[in-house]
């Protein structure tokens, strides 16, 4: 799939589905920031980390770990500069650094603590994007890292963005996938969520 039909896509996207607006099936920020905690911020110690979030969309999870987990920094990547100037805007005064994916080719240079991509695999579009990124997070060097997917005992791919049901559903996989290229790191703990979602919240920590 060209790179231009996925930016054009999350170009132009309702901004709920794109996370630069919270509402609708969203909720709202306090119900949010609740579901965070509930699924994989209580897993980590914030305090004083540099935080690396891919997929931003409006960053609005900095927001949250600025003003409650004393972070020392975030640094976010997205592939829609929409998304990115609308994150600049509601991270202004922080300490961050933004990137669009295509600007930033490797993570081991970030000297990060602490990997989170939430809401995000799930919308990759073909099986080469999803290697090459789990590959660069396994070269990452970076201590804690947490990957949220749509669960599939098969790895599948829709292969197509021109409607919007198949973005949602494009990339559906498992941990044991995700392993075989993850080859630095332990699967430490996971939780799938009960209902249509299939998402599945999965911890990894480097191998010493």
């Amino acid at each position: 799939m060209e790179k231009k039909e996925l930016i054009n896509f999350w170009e132009s996207c309702d901004p709920v589905f794109s996370h630069i607006e919270i509402n609708d099936y969203l909720g709202d920020f306090g119900t949010l920031t609740k579901s965070w905690e509930n699924n994989f911020i209580g897993k980590y110690d914030f305090n004083d980390k540099v935080v690396v979030d891919y997929g931003i969309g409006g960053g609005f999870l900095g927001q949250y770990l600025f003003s409650t987990k004393n972070i020392k920094k975030y640094i976010g990547f997205d592939i829609s500069d929409r998304q990115l100037a609308e994150a600049s805007n509601n991270l202004n005064g922080l300490n961050v650094d933004l990137y669009n994916v295509d600007d930033k080719e490797t993570f081991n240079d970030l000297s990060a603590d602490i990997f989170i991509s939430q809401a995000v695999i799930q919308h990759f579009p073909d099986e080469k994007y999803l290697i090459n990124f789990l590959k660069n997070v396994n070269d990452s060097n970076i201590s804690e890292v947490m990957l949220q997917i749509r669960y599939n005992k098969k790895t599948m791919f829709r292969n197509d963005y021109s409607q919007r049901e198949n973005v949602r559903l494009a990339c559906q996989t498992n941990s044991d996938y995700i392993l075989g290229y993850l080859t630095n790191y332990n699967l430490v703990a996971s939780k799938r969520l009960e209902g249509k979602s299939n998402y599945e919240f999965l911890f990894f920590e480097k191998v010493c």
